[in-house]
Parts: structure tokens; C-alpha cells; sequence
């Protein structure tokens, strides 16, 4: 998953960087250096981040044109509406 779609996701559900650490055990410096350009993590961060966007109701989705994007789950979006949102 690209970093776009991994800061599009936390966007979704109202995870600030920290909130995305906490649910998937990668630390928010490795986080913030992948969605800065600046690093690009280990297969295992990043599945770990994918994994914890998935768990939480986030799914990637691809069009035939080769773009993507993320949607969230009705239950992940109140969730986040529940919390106040959070930062992105």
C-alpha cells in the first residue's frame, strides 16, 4: 500500500500518526518518515500498518485504470465519528 493510501486511511478512520503506532506496532518516526518520502519502511512495518488500516475497517480498492484509492467500513467511519475525528 502506498503512503497515500496509508495517510488517506488514518484520515478515514480519524488516526493522527501516533493512533496508527498504537494499533500496529511500528513507531510513529517510521510512519512519519514513510509518509514523507523520506524512508521507505520494512515489508514487515508495512504489513504491519496495512494490517492494523485493515483491521480497523479500511480496505484498498484498485480501478481497472490502475488508480487507487481507500474506502472505509459504515462501522470504522462511526467509529471514527464517535471519537471526534481525531487529527489526521
Amino acid at each position: 500500500m502506498e503512503k497515500e493510501l496509508i495517510r488517506a486511511g488514518r484520515a478515514l478512520l480519524g488516526w493522527s500518526q501516533e493512533d496508527l503506532a498504537q494499533h500496529s506496532g511500528v513507531s510513529r518516526q517510521i510512519i512519519a518518515r514513510f509518509e514523507n518520502g523520506s524512508r521507505q519502511p520494512h515489508s514487515a512495518n508495512l504489513q504491519q500498518l496495512v494490517s492494523a488500516l485493515r483491521a480497523a475497517g479500511v480496505t484498498e480498492v484498485r480501478r481497472k485504470d490502475g488508480s487507487a484509492g481507500v474506502i472505509a467500513s459504515a462501522e470504522a467511519l462511526q467509529a471514527a465519528r464517535n471519537a471526534g475525528g481525531g487529527s489526521a
